[in-house]
């Protein structure tokens, strides 16, 4: 019961609340993720180089994947597919 109270509040913060985002945040992982699954997307030079693993970004990309395949990769559903993750996670 604590737990499905706590991870409703988690999702509404990541759901509904508007504050500050870090860019970097976005760069290293579901913009990375969604390059794996889409094909396009912005690449920064750690990833051409090799300097980063790919763990993280695989959090986002199954979901987005399953987006795709599903034919729901609606832009709100993509963008909001990194906030349910991590209020899960």
């Amino acid at each position: 019961d604590i737990f499905f109270r706590i991870l409703c509040f988690r999702l509404m913060n990541g759901l509904f609340v508007q504050t500050y985002f870090d860019p970097d945040e976005f760069w290293q992982g579901p913009e990375i993720a969604h390059r794996m699954v889409f094909g396009y997307g912005y690449e920064t030079w750690e990833w051409r180089h090799g300097l980063r693993s790919y763990l993280h970004p695989l959090l986002f990309a199954v979901p987005y994947f399953a987006l795709r395949v599903c034919g729901v990769d609606t832009p709100q559903l993509v963008a909001w597919i990194p906030r349910v993750v991590q209020a899960v996670f």
